[in-house]
């Protein structure tokens, strides 16, 4: 429900989105409801930080396996990325 209600707040920028962006968004909003127990449990006052941390998540899981496979830039030769957490 909180979901739901933040991205209707949403509406009006979503439909100044481009076509080809909307899709983009839509990913978005599709990474929050994947981690919507997480939010509700968070007991975060507001909610966009919640779906912002569900977004993260997400964005450093594909970070990660782009940096397994060595497709993340910096690569080269079978090098890893510079990773500050190393």
């Amino acid at each position: 429900m909180l979901l739901h209600e933040q991205a209707g707040f949403w509406g009006d920028f979503t439909r100044g989105l481009k076509p080809g962006d909307r899709r983009y968004f839509d990913d978005f909003i599709a990474v929050a409801r994947r981690h919507s127990s997480a939010m509700g449990n968070s007991g975060l006052i507001n909610p966009f930080e919640a779906i912002m941390l569900s977004y993260i998540v997400e964005l450093e899981k594909r970070l990660e396996k782009l940096e397994d496979e060595g497709i993340a830039i910096g690569c080269a030769d079978g090098q890893r990325p510079y990773n500050p957490l190393d």
